[in-house]
């Protein structure tokens, strides 16, 4: 495992330990592999990989049903990292017994204590979708501009103008 994800298990597993987690589970938790999803990966910060064949519904779930966690390496940047705990803590909670986002599973993520780390997740999708736009779909009414990675061959309407978007180099490639 990558330093930088020890690092961020140990902050994260520290914190749970204070929250009164029971030390069996955070033993458990430490034993599940963490990696890294595609360095394309813009939408999604985090996921819980579970072993194929594993019942998800809720209730029969273990730590021991996980295969891996995958996080964004840019959970490990340091203007993220308060976000890159969070996003852990989530798949944790995962882990722990809640394959969905159900009223259980919102309950245990409720208590980790710095909810303002979240409104970075919007941040960083944003910045990750510039940083692998190739295309910008530019209204030439309102200028906004979307960034994307293919053309839009003027097919897409802007949805406040109505009109036509234009396509413009740009992005970080």
């Amino acid at each position: 495992m990558d330093d930088s994800l020890q690092e961020l298990q140990r902050i994260v597993l520290e914190k749970m330990n204070q929250l009164d987690f029971a030390i069996d589970k955070i033993e458990e938790l430490q034993k599940i592999p963490l990696g890294w999803l595609r360095k394309d990966a813009t939408q999604r910060h985090g996921v819980t990989r579970f072993f194929p064949g594993v019942d998800l519904s809720e209730g029969n779930l273990s730590a021991k049903d996980v295969r891996k966690v995958d996080l964004h390496r840019a959970l490990v940047e340091e203007k993220y990292l308060p976000y890159g705990e969070y996003v852990l803590f989530h798949e944790y909670c995962h882990c722990l017994g809640h394959a969905g986002h159900g009223a259980g599973f919102k309950s245990l993520e409720k208590i980790w204590p710095d909810r303002k780390s979240k409104a970075l997740g919007r941040q960083l999708t944003t910045e990750l979708r510039h940083r692998m736009a190739k295309w910008l779909w530019t209204c030439p009414s309102c200028k906004r501009s979307h960034p994307r990675r293919r053309r839009s061959n003027g097919r897409f309407l802007c949805r406040k103008c109505k009109v036509y978007l234009i396509d413009e180099q740009g992005g970080a490639n």
